[in-house]
């Protein structure tokens, strides 16, 4: 999983993830060797990043681009940004009139097929919440990660199954009238 994050510095929000996973389900020697095995092949990254850039989290591909934020991003590297955060919200107010009917009635939906999805299966469902919730962040925080949906993407998976599986309570509620 480090390697992956080596290739996509996003990949790197799901190592905590797993950690979690493997404390879940009661695994204590898999989550210790995992924790160190993602650190130690992530080490030499930060290294690199600290040495050359001046912070473990700032990558070469950004150090230009970052001179114009605010110090939140210049410690964190491009990680954090609540500028981010106040431009989704205004992105959100713009699109409001379509957002104010679709958004709630998509939430309740993402609601029911979670709550059913729990009910049968509790880890699945911790795992496809964290899974959105990972990926909504990271693309709401992250410095322009807003221009390009390709952050967003992997967010898409999970909102499906909770989506269907949300259908699929409605209509066993609508049959069972």
């Amino acid at each position: 999983m480090s390697a992956a994050a080596l290739v996509r510095v996003a990949n790197i929000l799901y190592l905590p993830l797993i950690f979690l996973i493997l404390i879940g389900l009661k695994k204590y020697r898999e989550s210790i060797a995992f924790s160190t095995a993602s650190f130690l092949v992530y080490l030499p990254q930060w290294i690199y990043n600290f040495y050359f850039f001046g912070s473990p989290f700032t990558y070469g591909y950004r150090i230009k681009e970052l001179s114009g934020h605010g110090l939140e991003t210049e410690l964190l590297g491009g990680w954090l940004s609540f500028d981010n955060v106040l431009i989704f919200f205004e992105k959100v107010w713009q699109n409001l009139p379509v957002f104010i009917w679709l958004l709630p009635i998509l939430i309740l939906i993402l609601i029911l097929g979670f709550w059913r999805i729990f009910k049968q299966e509790k880890h699945l469902a911790v795992v496809l919440g964290f899974w959105i919730l990972l990926n909504i962040g990271f693309y709401i925080f992250f410095v322009d990660a807003q221009s390009q949906l390709r952050y967003f993407i992997p967010s898409i998976p999970p909102l499906i199954m909770l989506l269907m599986s949300g259908i699929l309570y409605l209509y066993e509620y609508r049959r069972n009238i």
